[in-house]
């Protein structure tokens, strides 16, 4: 899909950055430092989880979706994606928002390294679920 025209340089300014930042990580063996790893989490707004559908008072089985949100406003950018029963991101999407709209995919070259991306943050509850 293509993003709003307004949200075009917005979306491709962050692929590019997530791009760098992962083509950095690959140099460094794959390895993530706790430097690299603040960076990556102090650039974006927010880091949200959401478990799925079941019974009113039944105990949730944990999350089972994920939003990094990269920016606010008009557009909004995120990654969003689903989660494996241990909260490990299993596939990534970037999508745009406008005011009084839906969130949209929008394409990209890669959605292997928004997922990588997305790898970096941790998704699971205090007790590690």
């Amino acid at each position: 899909m293509t993003p709003l025209p307004h949200a075009k340089s917005n979306v491709r300014g962050w692929y590019d950055y997530i791009c760098k930042t992962m083509d950095l990580i690959a140099a460094d063996d794959g390895q993530i430092s706790d430097q690299a790893r603040e960076a990556i989490a102090n650039d974006i707004v927010d880091v949200r989880v959401r478990d799925g559908w079941r019974a009113r008072g039944a105990v949730s089985d944990g999350a089972c979706e994920f939003e990094i949100l990269l920016s606010n406003g008009s557009p909004a950018i995120r990654i969003y994606g689903c989660l494996d029963s241990d909260g490990e991101p299993i596939d990534a999407e970037l999508q745009a928002q406008d005011w009084g709209t839906c969130w949209s995919p929008v394409w990209v070259i890669d959605d292997a390294i928004l997922l990588a991306y997305a790898r970096c943050f941790h998704f699971g509850g205090s007790d590690g679920k």
